[in-house]
């Protein structure tokens, strides 16, 4: 794909229809399938675009947790180790919107991956976040957002 507006309208038609199949659903398989259910799925949730010259790929997520959604967007670059910052943010908002957002940032075989994410209701309002996690807020440019620290995450 071309577009991110494109891209992002695609992967959260499909978060809509693989909500039954994320964690922390479905509930009545074990850590070990629900895992290799999300590794089965897992390419339903990618796509790959040009951003401002950049070829990003980038992973959409929703999860539901009865009570509120989990809205989760990771970006990586495909030809580069890292991205500008500007950029990240600038997905994250186009992704996810530009309320109650939170970021962490891990490196992986060499290439830093970038993940924001954002808890809303039911009915796709954004809502302050509904975990007890360390973070601290941060200002880029007049955009708020939370910095979780990296102990906070376990990405597997």
């Amino acid at each position: 794909m071309k577009n991110l507006h494109d891209a992002m309208e695609i992967l959260r038609d499909a978060a809509d229809q693989l909500i039954p199949y994320n964690y922390p659903l479905p509930l009545n398989l074990d850590k070990e399938n629900r895992r290799a259910l999300e590794d089965d799925i897992g390419y339903l949730k990618n796509a790959t675009c040009e951003v401002d010259g950049y070829t990003v790929h980038l992973h959409f997520s929703r999860a539901d947790y009865e009570q509120h959604y989990l809205e989760t967007c990771q970006i990586n670059a495909e030809h580069a180790p890292f991205l500008p910052f500007n950029l990240v943010v600038k997905i994250g908002q186009i992704a996810l919107g530009g309320h109650h957002l939170s970021f962490i940032e891990t490196i992986r075989k060499g290439r830093k991956y970038y993940c924001w994410t954002v808890c809303i209701d039911k009915v796709g309002h954004p809502i302050p976040w509904q975990y007890p996690t360390k973070m601290a807020p941060k200002d880029y440019e007049g955009f708020q957002y939370n910095a979780v620290h990296p102990s906070e995450v376990n990405f597997h």
